[in-house]
């Protein structure tokens, strides 16, 4: 599979230092699910290139919610899955 960008929740799962999207986003929450191995990792940076999440997978069938984290959502300038060792990064926004 390669990035959806086209719907809601974007699924991402090839990395790039190329930003998504450089627009201002909402963000409800990201979702890591399919992380195979430990050690994976998933970061995602603003268009500038400022880390603003990373998860690392503890093992096979990793899956991490950051809802919890910010209920009421954040803003991010830009967005780029910049690492992803394994799985899909489901990215929810308003």
């Amino acid at each position: 599979m390669s990035n959806i960008v086209t719907v809601n929740p974007w699924l991402l799962d090839s990395a790039s230092s190329t930003a998504v999207s450089n627009d201002r986003l909402k963000i409800q929450s990201f979702r890591w699910v399919g992380g195979s191995t430990a050690g994976h990792q998933c970061i995602v940076k603003n268009k500038n290139g400022v880390q603003v999440w990373e998860s690392i997978c503890a093992g096979a069938n990793h899956v991490d919610d950051s809802s919890a984290i910010a209920p009421n959502g954040f803003d991010i300038d830009g967005l780029a899955l910049t690492t992803i060792g394994s799985g899909r990064l489901s990215v929810y926004f308003k």
